[in-house]
């Protein structure tokens, strides 16, 4: 009896290579990266100088006014003659309007303060679960190429006693199919380690190493 049944091991999708980074320094690259955390702080720039024009509306207003001016006589060649003044508005009472306008800019400041702080816990919660996914990633794929390793030996060990005669081809088959099967095990714990991986480079918005 030939000894030429095989599972081909499925080829794996390459190497793995561990992250170098500890995850405080992630943190601070995400806050720094994440383009939605930095449309919410021009938001918050945004809501502060509303404030400051909301309150200028109930300050009085100052103009220069000028003019100019000639004046003809038959008996002169004309004159000419600036007339520069200072006007002064100052707001009419209107009901408290432009106060409630001054609060309600401090209050959707506020707001958009608070989205900040939010968005900041969210993304590094974000981070945390991200290198957890890829730290259980990289562990699953080491446990798997060690075992691996071993079903492969046992592969050799019992394809070699069958072919001496000293062996059971039930006993081969055996030792193929768990060879094949932790294989195939360990090539989709590569495959979900490239996946954790590539959500943790989505979540910093940067390539990880």
């Amino acid at each position: 009896v030939g000894t030429d049944v095989s599972l081909n091991p499925i080829e794996p999708p390459g190497k793995v290579f561990p992250l170098t980074e500890d995850i405080k320094t992630l943190y601070e690259r995400a806050l720094q990266a994440r383009s939605d955390l930095a449309a919410l702080k021009e938001q918050v720039k945004i809501a502060s100088k509303r404030i400051g024009i909301a309150r200028a509306e109930r300050l009085p207003s100052i103009f220069a006014v000028g003019g100019f001016q000639t004046y003809d006589a038959p008996d002169t060649s004309g004159t000419e003659e600036w007339d520069i003044s200072l006007r002064m508005e100052i707001p009419i009472f209107d009901a408290g309007k432009r106060r409630k306008k001054v609060e309600a800019a401090k209050v959707k400041l506020l707001e958009e303060r608070m989205h900040l702080f939010e968005l900041r816990q969210k993304i590094i919660k974000e981070v945390g679960d991200a290198v957890k996914r890829v730290k259980t990633a990289e562990s699953q794929v080491k446990s798997f190429k060690a075992r691996v390793k071993l079903e492969k030996e046992v592969d050799r060990v019992e394809t070699l006693k069958y072919e001496k005669g000293a062996g059971d081809i039930d006993d081969m088959l055996r030792a193929k199919a768990e060879f094949a099967y932790s294989n195939s095990q360990f090539v989709a714990s590569l495959y979900q380690w490239l996946t954790a991986k590539s959500y943790l480079n989505l979540v910093v918005e940067e390539e990880v190493k």
